[in-house]
């Protein structure tokens, strides 16, 4: 197809939208995300965010669409099970050294944030999977959920596995 991102992405919803009462949790928990995203365009990726803001009424469609979306889905539960790594155990025993106010695995949005300090201060501790095989690079999964917490006013701080696990607990 030849379109531009934002028409594509209007066209998909739209679709989606007619099948909303067959969709999984995990389905609709990526549409909770997509929603995040054309509520707060800053979220979204520079050419999508010009694509979208450049045209009024696929805005619109997008909306509509995800608002009948949320409409059909709304009872569905997304959220996943908790699972805390060696590496967030290890971060809270520090938080609690310092005697830092922190609120473990708290619902934010479309996610389960790791740690929520004072202040919309969260703290994410990315592990492997936060990273394309081989590299420090962050996953595009993961990048998104950055753009969206920032656009929705969060200050993140990532602790990614390369940088805490090799040092000593007096770095540290």
């Amino acid at each position: 197809l030849d379109l531009p991102a934002a028409e594509l992405l209007s066209f998909v919803l739209e679709r989606l939208s007619r099948r909303a009462n067959s969709l999984s949790a995990k389905q609709v928990h990526a549409l909770r995300i997509v929603e995040r995203c054309v509520s707060l365009p800053w979220a979204l990726n520079p050419e999508m965010r010009g694509s979208l803001s450049t045209n009024t009424s696929i805005q619109v469609r997008c909306a509509n669409a995800l608002a009948e979306i949320d409409g059909t889905t709304c009872n569905v539960d997304v959220q996943s099970q908790v699972v805390s790594s060696k590496l967030q155990r290890r971060l809270e025993r520090f938080f609690d050294r310092l005697g830092l106010p922190h609120h473990a695995e708290s619902a934010v949005g479309p996610y389960l944030l790791d740690y929520v300090l004072p202040q919309q201060i969260a703290v994410e501790v990315d592990g492997y999977k936060h990273f394309y095989a081989f590299s420090q690079r962050p996953t595009a999964k993961t990048a998104l959920k950055l753009r969206v917490l920032q656009a929705m006013g969060w200050r993140v701080v990532s602790v990614p596995h390369f940088d805490w696990l090799p040092r000593t607990s007096n770095d540290r």
